[in-house]
């Protein structure tokens, strides 16, 4: 395991969160092994005691190195980035702040952060129309509409076990009453058309101002990434937007058919080792998506089999 004098990096995180996977593709990018702690956000394993006396603000990813904990994905990937850049491990900052690299790079993350990303997720999922080809299990997706949909005029995403958290960790009651407001707030906003449009306009403003600067990289910038020859941080939350719009099902909408340079970067992004680590599916869904597959042809299969069968039955019959 890699240490800059703490101890051994130790990444609590779920898979498919957005901001999880930031801090995954950070570490992947930089080579550095790390062990993981998976928490099941959709178990609310993120509100359970043990975690918080961890992680109080009950969030993920929260990254520990040895006694010390960082729990948010831009405070990890700014650690990374201090810690982690001696020469063994590439720089994903320019070193030098003076110049335009740098400048591209800290403004694409300062817009990046502007997104209302859980918003456009969660309002995609409630959209009838555009959940058709979110990339995830049906029978998934359907537990998450549901354990999202408020029920009785409350959002069950600050019931139960915030609630019971709050109490079983006074320390964290702070906290967690911040969160139990801002998930109100996710609740109105993923249920009203207007606020999902308006994250969706947000998304594809940034989408058209990375279009504009790859337009920009001819000749020898022909290879260069988003601000640079160098892969950035920038390119980490492009990377991992480009992705969470793939799994959404809105990538011709976004990008594939309107940002044809975008749709190039996508595809060398795919390529990148780190990536494919930070995006490859956990086998449990894999799992459901190839039995939802084989359940959808299995009508066919079945009629295909009887007609076989009664032509079979005819055939002996004559005999």
């Amino acid at each position: 395991m890699n240490r800059n004098g703490n101890g051994v990096l130790k990444l609590y995180h779920f898979p498919m969160s957005f901001y999880s996977q930031r801090a995954v593709l950070t570490l992947h990018e930089k080579g550095l092994a790390f062990e993981e702690e998976l928490v099941n956000i959709q178990a609310n394993e993120q509100h359970r005691p043990e975690y918080l006396h961890i992680n109080p603000k009950g969030t993920v990813p929260a990254l520990q190195d040895g006694v010390k904990v960082i729990p948010d994905s831009t405070l990890i990937m700014e650690y990374l980035e201090d810690n982690f850049s001696d020469g063994k491990f590439p720089r994903l900052l320019p070193l030098d702040k003076s110049s335009e690299e740098y400048r591209k790079v800290t403004n694409f993350t300062e817009e990046f952060l502007k997104l209302d990303i859980p918003v456009f997720t969660y309002g995609t999922f409630h959209n009838e129309e555009l959940r058709q080809k979110v990339r995830l299990p049906r029978m998934m997706l359907r537990s998450i509409v549901n354990k999202t949909r408020p029920a009785e005029g409350k959002n069950p995403l600050v019931l139960a076990r915030v609630l019971h958290a709050m109490e079983e960790v006074p320390e964290a009651r702070e906290v967690l009453q911040n969160k139990v407001d801002s998930m109100k707030k996710l609740a109105d906003g993923m249920l009203d058309p207007e606020k999902h449009r308006q994250a969706m306009r947000g998304v594809d403003a940034f989408l058209q101002r990375a279009e504009d600067e790859l337009v920009t990289h001819t000749g020898e910038r022909a290879s260069w990434w988003l601000c640079g020859a160098s892969f950035s941080l920038a390119d980490v939350d492009l990377c991992v937007l480009l992705n969470r719009i793939w799994m959404l099902g809105l990538e011709e909408r976004l990008f594939t058919r309107t940002r044809p340079h975008l749709a190039t970067y996508f595809r060398r992004a795919r390529q990148r080792t780190a990536f494919q680590k930070t995006t490859a599916m956990p086998f449990k869904i894999r799992a459901l998506l190839l039995a939802e597959r084989v359940g959808s042809y299995l009508p066919l299969v079945l009629g295909l089999g009887a007609i076989l069968a009664a032509a079979y039955g005819i055939y002996a019959a004559r005999r």
